[in-house]
């Protein structure tokens, strides 16, 4: 009877222990498969102006709105505006 119980105790850890293998690899698989960064870096501009936006900025209501990448911005002179602070 005790070695039924050692067996039993011995199967219940090993079906345990690749149970928890098991939730730290499917763990890593879906932390491996997310984008490491998400694309955040888009900025809008106006062909006037000097100041690049985020989407939503209120002074933006007249404009047309042109899309570029926050370096690029940057890279071509454009400076962050003060009311939306992209």
């Amino acid at each position: 009877m005790r070695r039924t119980r050692l067996a039993l105790l011995a199967a219940l850890s090993v079906v345990l222990f690749a149970g928890m293998i098991l939730h730290a690899n499917a763990s890593l698989a879906s932390a491996a498969a997310k984008p490491a960064k998400p694309a955040k870096d888009t900025v809008y501009i106006t062909k006037s102006g000097k100041k690049f936006h985020r989407s939503i900025c209120r002074t933006l209501t007249r404009s047309k709105k042109i899309a570029i990448s926050r370096q690029d911005a940057v890279k071509k002179g454009y400076t962050a505006c003060k009311a939306c602070n992209p």
